[in-house]
């Protein structure tokens, strides 16, 4: 599962982003995902904050990775990982393959 957002395409992340650091977008985010072990990343090129943490599940252990900076937010759901370092790898593959930035 993949979701990216950008404030351009949504007000209310653009007023989240205004009054949320990253640091707190990235600890609400994993709180309600429920995530433990949550680990922090290199977020890549383009900046920001990158998080990977395990979520509970009847269907084994995915791994949750979400990214955010001052425009973007994403996250990504990965069920055949079995790292959290490799998790990021494949959350910064999916970051680089779909924010394309001039």
């Amino acid at each position: 599962m993949f979701q990216i957002n950008a404030v351009e395409w949504d007000a209310r992340l653009a007023e989240a982003k205004r009054s949320d650091t990253m640091t707190q977008e990235l600890r609400n985010f994993f709180a309600g995902a429920r995530a433990t072990e949550v680990t922090e990343f290199e977020a890549g090129p383009w900046g920001g904050r990158l998080s990977c943490g395990f979520v509970a599940s009847a269907a084994g252990r995915p791994i949750v990775c979400a990214w955010t900076d001052s425009g973007t937010s994403g996250q990504v759901m990965l069920a055949d990982e079995k790292s959290l370092s490799e998790a990021a790898k494949v959350a910064l593959q999916f970051r680089a393959s779909s924010e394309k930035r001039t």
